[in-house]
């Protein structure tokens, strides 16, 4: 079970929002096109001019995080509105591409995340900041040394590769199908990729950042939606966070709908295009707009907010400050 209080939104509310629960069959398949012209396009120019190759990992590794997102979408049967399109387009360019089980994917998040969501025992990103030392920092120096400078500098790079090895695709080994899913997938993606960036295009231009670039993303939202946030006697509408990032680290971070973490915990199964909408409603309740009121963006802040790193640091340095 979840370890949280239940925030009960009026009916008005909830009435609002029913129709927004409407999925279609285009905004899905739109997005993914999207993002794979934008790392087609980023391949195609790193490989011709050289000099942009950095800043085309940067564009493609984003690109991949966004496709993971809606994976993400796809695991709650809300990525289109048909049954076999949304199996299609989570299993394959969003799933089998992205080195990804859907049937994992959706194993780990929609029962054990959502279901659990707080317990120490049963929800996954719980036990994972608690195995990879999050909870134990004491310190927001500590914090900065140990898990976000080490992420941005590649430093849990070898990590990475280990956990693809003997995390995903072990577990596709022992699923019949999903490893000769997974290599007919690589196959599309390293043909697209020697067409436009030549022969080492599917090395530099999908390996390179997926291990790296998407990676850090991945590992800095995580530590957005819920760090510091899990507690005993809170409501839900204070253990997972929205963000209000600048239009910079949007590019980055705030496509298909992630920057609304909260109001899609609160209403799970609304796709990622009607997320805002469903946020604007929201801000009818008072608790829930107090919830929303000054929070910015993991690095950014709009005037007025706090980012969530800055207010990451104070709560560490709040929790564990010691006289002199």
């Amino acid at each position: 079970m979840s370890a949280y209080r239940k925030h009960r939104f009026a009916a008005s509310i909830r009435e609002q929002v029913r129709p927004l629960y409407q999925s279609n069959n285009w905004r899905g398949g739109l997005a993914v096109l999207g993002d794979y012209a934008a790392i087609g396009l980023a391949a195609a120019g790193g490989a011709r001019w050289p000099w942009l190759a950095p800043a085309a990992i940067l564009v493609i590794g984003s690109r991949q995080r966004a496709l993971v997102t809606l994976l993400h979408d796809g695991v709650h049967l809300s990525l289109a509105r048909a049954r076999w399109l949304n199996r299609f387009l989570t299993r394959w360019p969003a799933g089998f591409a992205m080195f990804q089980s859907d049937e994992y994917y959706r194993a780990i998040h929609v029962p054990a995340h959502h279901g659990h969501l707080g317990d120490p025992q049963h929800d996954p990103d719980y036990v994972g900041f608690r195995e990879s030392g999050l909870l134990a920092v004491t310190s927001s120096r500590a914090f900065l040394r140990g898990f976000f400078f080490k992420t941005l500098l590649l430093g849990n790079a070898l990590g990475n590769v280990r956990e693809l090895v003997t995390g995903r695709i072990a577990y596709m080994a022992g699923k019949r199908g999903d490893l000769a899913r997974l290599a007919a997938a690589q196959a599309v993606v390293a043909a697209a990729l020697s067409w436009l960036a030549g022969p080492l295009g599917y090395v530099w231009f999908w390996l390179v950042p997926f291990l790296t670039v998407s990676h850090v993303l991945a590992w800095f939202l995580e530590i957005t939606e819920h760090y510091r946030l899990f507690g005993e006697d809170r409501s839900e509408l204070e253990i997972t966070r929205n963000r209000f990032p600048c239009w910079w680290e949007r590019c980055f971070f705030g496509m298909h709908g992630e920057t609304w973490h909260l109001t899609h915990h609160l209403f799970p199964g609304v796709p990622f295009w009607n997320l805002r909408r469903v946020h604007e409603i929201l801000l009818q309740d008072d608790a829930y707009r107090a919830a929303n009121a000054a929070r910015g963006g993991l690095l950014s802040a709009p005037a007025g907010r706090v980012s969530i790193l800055r207010e990451i640091l104070d709560d560490i340095d709040r929790t564990y400050w010691r006289p002199l």
